[in-house]
């Protein structure tokens, strides 16, 4: 968490679904818990577990998780290493947040409106898609953004909210070149992302508004000759 040193409770979670029995089995009680470093394995039941019953979880360390097929699967789509839908949405209490080194996606509405999560955000080497409402309004994040050269997708064509609308960031935005889809909304709202907008030059989707009121971008824009049609209110 930007170099600050957090005292953590770690468990390990050797099966998913079991950690709730694993913090137990620790002797700690989940209810208290502030500062949590799981390793091991985790699936859909335990994020919803964190999200519903862990009201005092403020620092979240995920570095070194697996996430594994869960019985939410009409959330979590079952897909390994990818955080599933809703699995943070609303947690107020959620100050920070270190996402796993192996992740593969972050499903729709994962953090959304986790207004209190601050700091930078770091999505890590990997990560192919963040889905529709990811991260959408977390306003109290005031680093920075770093989005990782595997992202190809990124939002969707028009459900929810945009992966990060409305987020605090401070710094500039750089788009990797692999990306190949910006949806519906993806960076509207986000007043604080400044430099020269370029796009990727694989890019064939460019949704509606995806950079609405982003009024400290600058510069010229060329247009990839992917893309077939421009949306209103780009």
């Amino acid at each position: 968490h930007d170099g600050t040193a957090k005292e953590y409770v770690i468990i390990n979670c050797p099966e998913g679904g079991k950690l709730k029995e694993s913090i137990v089995a620790a002797h700690k009680d989940y209810t208290k818990l502030q500062n949590l470093k799981i390793t091991g394995n985790i699936c859909s039941d335990d994020f919803y577990f964190m999200r519903d019953s862990m009201n005092q979880l403020q620092s979240l360390n995920l570095k070194e998780v697996n996430i594994v097929k869960g019985n939410f699967e009409e959330w979590g789509n079952a897909d390994p290493n990818r955080i599933p839908c809703a699995a943070f949405r609303y947690k107020k209490s959620l100050l920070r947040v270190v996402l796993p080194d192996k992740l593969n996606a972050i499903g729709n509405y994962a953090f959304e409106d986790c207004s209190y999560l601050t700091g930078s955000l770091n999505i890590p080497e990997g990560v192919t898609k963040i889905e529709g409402s990811a991260f959408a309004g977390c306003s109290s994040f005031n680093g920075s953004l770093t989005l990782p050269s595997t992202l190809e997708v990124l939002g969707n064509t028009g459900q929810g909210r945009g992966p990060f609308q409305e987020c605090g960031f401070v710094c500039e935005l750089k788009l990797p070149e692999k990306l190949k889809f910006i949806g519906y909304e993806s960076f509207c709202d986000c007043i604080g992302l400044y430099g020269e907008l370029h796009l990727p030059s694989n890019l064939t989707y460019l949704g509606a508004e995806a950079f609405a009121t982003c009024k400290n971008l600058n510069g010229s824009i060329e247009i990839p000759q992917g893309i077939t049609q421009i949306l209103d209110n780009t």
